[in-house]
């Protein structure tokens, strides 16, 4: 026969504080167990909250849009590419920036669709091979509107086989990677692309080459072929691979004077 449990008054601030711990303590031997499992319950929520405002703070740094989508509207943003890292700097109504990090590889297979084309994925199958798809693309992500910030691109029905065959030279040329960043900055591949942009420069053609900076080669007779286009596009990327320097654009970043005359950019015949 159990002996009924003395409870002392420190036991009672306890079993007040958890109370199913109390219960369970009158039908214990002795009170220290019911101190042990107060305890471990304790334990547990306290765990619980900690990993709860860790995951928080997780999420936070991997995607800080997401945790301050309700209270925080993005009026300008930028992007600085440095080596392998990319900082996307977000500055919101109130002053407060929010600086998001991430790596280049990371940025340019999942967040580059974001900031240039919402309606086509880059992770595509078959690119290692420098091959499109000729099946039609569905987009993963919703559909802006006419006046955001950035334009919807139609859906595609498939890749032609002249397209095709320029997806295969600028494979030749550049790789995976060289196809991926051509296909963010250009995704019809069109040879006579123009944007606008909001410092009076205008961007050209299939790497949408600046034309402050790549001027000689945009007016150049060159720039009607689309085979000159890849090359020298492939010159402005390689140049700057090998410098460390901005690698997932064909902006102003990426001077590539010095190629204009060190390279024959005038119209040859094509061998085959």
């Amino acid at each position: 026969m159990n002996n009924p449990i003395e409870v002392n008054e420190q036991d009672k601030s306890l079993f007040a504080f958890c109370p199913l711990v109390a219960l369970a303590g009158q039908k214990a031997t002795s009170n220290h167990r019911a101190q042990i499992v107060c305890g471990a319950i304790i334990f547990l929520f306290l765990a619980g909250f900690a990993w709860v405002l860790v995951d928080g703070i997780r999420n936070t740094t991997i995607n800080p849009k997401k945790a301050i989508l309700s209270t925080c509207f993005a009026t300008k943003e930028r992007i600085i590419v440095e080596n392998d890292v990319v900082l996307t700097i977000s500055q919101c109504r109130d002053g407060q920036e929010l600086v998001q990090k991430t790596s280049l590889r990371q940025w340019l297979n999942k967040e580059v669709p974001r900031y240039f084309n919402p309606t086509f994925p880059l992770e595509i199958k078959g690119v290692e091979d420098g091959l499109m798809p000729e099946k039609p693309l569905q987009t993963p992500l919703p559909k802006t509107k006419k006046g955001d910030r950035i334009g919807v691109i139609p859906h595609r029905k498939g890749w032609p086989g002249w397209r095709q065959t320029m997806v295969r030279y600028a494979h030749n040329l550049g790789g995976k990677d060289f196809v991926l960043t051509l296909t963010a900055e250009n995704p019809q591949w069109n040879i006579k692309a123009v944007g606008e942009n909001s410092n009076g420069t205008t961007d050209h053609g299939l790497c949408q080459l600046n034309s402050a900076y790549h001027a000689a080669f945009i007016k150049s007779p060159s720039f009607k072929y689309w085979d000159r286009q890849l090359e020298y596009c492939a010159k402005v990327w390689h140049d700057a691979k090998n410098r460390g320097r901005l690698r997932t654009t064909f902006y102003g970043y990426n001077r590539i004077d010095k190629f204009v005359d060190a390279y024959d950019w005038s119209p040859k015949k094509r061998k085959g």
